[in-house]
């Protein structure tokens, strides 16, 4: 038998419907930052080794925070994982918002952006798993990943 495959073949699933929502949503948002965070750090006066650190130190950051990340995913269940990861996207958003008043070091502000995205991307990638079907697995990641490409370039 031959299975149809178009847009409403993913639309069927409503958890997956709600991951999609939720990555075009926060893709947005993070696009509209993150494409000037180095513009930003540069005209406060960070010089660009010290920027292209700053990104290293959030990526080791996401390294280390990415087991503890799975035991509280193991606690507390992954929806209420995602919703933890919030608060601390919102800290690393008020802590670049004041740096130049306060003058907050980076390794901190690092460590809030990579709690968040541990505590999200983990949780995220299990849900997503729990709730694809395995046959069309391909094809679904595919389709987040134009939702979250899509949403990024508006």
């Amino acid at each position: 038998m031959h299975e149809h495959h178009s847009l409403f073949h993913f639309l069927h699933n409503r958890e997956l419907n709600e991951l999609y929502v939720s990555t075009a949503i926060k893709a947005f948002a993070l696009s509209l930052t993150g494409v000037f965070l180095p513009i930003y750090l540069y005209q406060i006066g960070y010089d660009f080794s010290t920027i292209f650190l700053f990104f290293a130190m959030m990526t080791l950051a996401s390294l280390i925070f990415l087991f503890p990340a799975a035991k509280i995913a193991q606690k507390l269940g992954i929806k209420h994982t995602i919703l933890l990861s919030i608060p601390f996207l919102i800290i690393f958003f008020l802590l670049l918002f004041s740096i130049e008043r306060f003058n907050w070091p980076l390794p901190l502000i690092a460590a809030f952006i990579g709690v968040y995205s541990s505590l999200y991307y983990f949780a995220y990638h299990v849900d997503f798993s729990r709730f694809s079907k395995k046959k069309a697995r391909g094809r679904q990641i595919g389709f987040s990943y134009i939702v979250a490409g899509s949403a990024a370039v508006l």
